[in-house]
């Protein structure tokens, strides 16, 4: 779910984080979630509604840890 420390309202944030999306969008830039929620599916696609369909693919653990540890180098 998308946080922010002083909202505490989830469909604000949610509505929040599809504005950037869409905006982002407009200026042609891509935009992608990777999540380990086991709930994403739930808020995700809402998210996501204005940009690219939202295809939901699920990432082996080793996979998700290989991409944050090339993240983090």
């Amino acid at each position: 779910m998308p946080s922010d420390v002083d909202a505490h309202d989830e469909r604000l944030l949610i509505e929040d984080a599809r504005q950037a999306v869409k905006e982002l969008d407009q200026k042609g830039i891509f935009t992608y979630c990777i999540s380990l929620d086991p709930k994403a599916d739930e808020y995700v696609s809402d998210i996501f509604a204005a940009s690219t369909p939202y295809r939901p693919r699920r990432a082996a653990a080793g996979a998700v840890a290989a991409v944050v540890h090339g993240l983090t180098k």
